[in-house]
């Protein structure tokens, strides 16, 4: 998923925000995210203001 032209991990979607994840440090001090953990961020955003949600199948055997 693309928000301000960087490329996060879309995680859970609650009414019309979704939380957007990553553990790239520099991305998350960026963006202003929470920190979780010492190398992971989140932070709820509107989706309008998302650019881009791409969805990527991979198939198991």
């Amino acid at each position: 998923m693309k928000y301000k032209g960087d490329v996060f991990i879309g995680s859970i979607i609650d009414g019309d925000q979704i939380m957007l994840y990553t553990r790239d440090v520099s991305l998350g001090q960026k963006h202003k995210m929470i920190m979780r953990d010492k190398d992971e961020y989140y932070l709820y955003v509107d989706l309008k203001d998302v650019n881009e949600i791409t969805q990527i199948w991979k198939l198991y055997l």
